[in-house]
């Protein structure tokens, strides 16, 4: 009985960190509370690394779980880019409470309790990446695998034109058929992760032609406004 509960005990970690590559669901929701802090984990396994992960999942879950982090979704990511040259095969996304300085508390005291994670980590994935996002209002939203939802980060070369072009981007999408499902423009990031962007979205299409379309219309003078974009399609399957 008491192994039965371990296990049960395991497989709910396994699932609240979604750190993994398979993502069978049909439909998943991205859930957050205002005054959560999001964590948009990039990711790509090693092959070698694979043995490792039930063990690091069995350190590192419960330590993580018992500070208040939620697993919220995650995303296989299996087509080409659509723009930039950065090529995870997982979005991973999580939450924890409380704001920004809150969050690295949480994680300071995760490397005190365990001081080898981004060792064991270096050797369980190539790329592990994140941003973090302070969210200000409710989110529920529904995924569906019969649309397209394109994630999408931007580096700004100059703040007022960015500022100018965003709201194009907005007026861009709707104009398209497209749905901005989520959009934030106050990244944070870690000391040692890669560099928050300066605009975060995750967009909406009812198909690929219309997103086809609205990029062949848009897509050149964003490459031009901007200093990177990293654009990635996120593939929701059975």
């Amino acid at each position: 009985m008491a192994k039965l509960i371990q296990q049960l005990i395991l497989t709910l970690t396994i699932g609240l960190l979604a750190i993994n590559s398979s993502v069978k669901a049909k439909t998943s929701n991205l859930t957050f509370k205002k005054g959560q802090v999001a964590d948009f984990l990039f990711l790509t396994d090693r092959e070698d690394g694979k043995p490792l992960k039930k063990q690091y999942f069995a350190d590192i879950g419960p330590a993580a779980v018992a500070m208040g982090y939620q697993n919220t979704t995650a995303f296989r990511i299996t087509r080409n880019p659509v723009s930039g040259q950065y090529f995870p095969r997982v979005l991973a996304i999580a939450s924890w409470p409380g704001d920004w300085q809150q969050r690295k508390a949480f994680f300071s005291q995760l490397v005190e309790e365990k001081p080898d994670i981004a060792e064991r980590r270096f050797a369980i994935w190539s790329t592990f990446n994140m941003s973090n996002y302070e969210i200000t209002e409710d989110m529920n939203v529904a995924f569906d695998a019969d649309k397209v939802y394109v994630f999408g980060a931007y580096w700004q070369t100059d703040a007022s034109d960015f500022s100018e072009l965003s709201e194009d981007m907005l007026t861009g999408i709707e104009q398209a058929g497209g749905k901005v499902i989520f959009n934030y423009a106050d990244a944070q990031s870690l000391f040692g992760y890669i560099a928050a962007p300066d605009l975060t979205m995750i967009t909406e299409w009812q198909s690929q032609q219309d997103f086809d379309q609205y990029y062949k219309n848009n897509g050149t003078k964003l490459a031009q406004a901007m200093k990177y974009s990293s654009e990635l399609y996120l593939d929701i399957r059975e």
